[in-house]
């Protein structure tokens, strides 16, 4: 059994389209000092262990800062929904399925995405400092931008030691494997490749030229229920084709979105074709690489 401490759970994004943030308030769960927890922090496409930082103020006591890069900020990894959860099921086919799960995923893409349906929880993993004294910690996320949530997290420090993840909970891996373990399930170096225009296609043909180089080079669909990307690299040009999955198409330039990591050096576009369903080409449909 894994010995760490979630705060919060690690799904709330009903929490997060309703309120644009984590939460406005947190539950009182605990952890003794020296636990590992889990600290969800909403949708952040921007967050890494190299540009956050962790505030920790005891309520007795100096406060603790855990700085970029720090040894206790374990990890920072993205969680996707179910796909066939009701949230995502109801987004798609607008039924409550009860519990207003439509709602919920429209007020998520209209309040928080901007229409773009590749959405996450992000969750921390970091280590309680072990010299905490029982009681409150208030717990603060910074980014780039501020603090990533309205409020610190709340929690409940007990008395006694407690322990970090580490090779115990992983039947005696070594805690070195552990924390690569944690590291590779944060994202890898990637481009984001969306669409700008007028017009929303309904198919987008894409050829993108890139350096030679010995790492090899991976399209990534982050919504294969939306649109099918059927792709290709002959060693120097990445050919990208986007159909939508069910023959209707798609109702905005954001679900045409897609990834390419490994060897992202040097990408520029040697060609970019739209067509509407009917195969005629549409104009002034343009392509970002960021």
């Amino acid at each position: 059994m894994l010995r760490f401490k979630i705060v919060l759970p690690l799904m709330m994004l009903a929490v997060l389209c309703l309120c644009g943030c984590v939460t406005t308030s947190t539950f009182p769960l605990a952890a003794r000092a020296g636990d590992t927890i889990v600290v969800p922090i909403g949708w952040n496409k921007s967050l890494t262990r190299q540009n956050v930082q962790v505030l920790l103020q005891p309520a007795a006591g100096a406060p603790i800062t855990y700085a970029s890069n720090h040894p206790g900020i374990r990890a920072i990894i993205n969680l996707y929904p179910d796909p066939v959860s009701r949230l995502v099921i109801g987004g798609e086919t607008q039924q409550g399925f009860g519990l207003r799960a439509n709602e919920y995923a429209t007020a998520l893409a209209n309040r928080i995405t901007a229409q773009d349906k590749d959405w996450w929880q992000t969750v921390l993993y970091v280590d309680l400092p072990t010299s905490l004294s029982p009681g409150r910690l208030a717990i603060s996320v910074l980014g780039p931008e501020g603090s990533v949530t309205q409020f610190p997290f709340m929690i409940d420090v007990l008395s006694g030691n407690g322990k970090p993840i580490d090779s115990a909970a992983f039947g005696g891996t070594a805690d070195e494997d552990v924390q690569n373990l944690l590291a590779s399930l944060e994202r890898a170096e990637h481009v984001t490749v969306s669409f700008t225009g007028d017009v929303v296609p309904h198919a987008i043909q894409v050829h993108i030229a890139h350096n030679p180089a010995d790492a090899k080079r991976w399209v990534v669909n982050p919504r294969g229920d939306l649109k099918n990307l059927t792709w290709s690299d002959d060693g120097s040009e990445i050919r990208v084709l986007l159909t939508p999955t069910q023959g209707q198409t798609l109702s905005h330039l954001e679900h045409f979105k897609f990834y390419i990591s490994g060897a992202t050096a040097g990408l520029r576009v040697s060609q970019i074709r739209a067509y509407d369903v009917d195969g005629n080409l549409i104009p002034n449909v343009q392509l970002r690489i960021d």
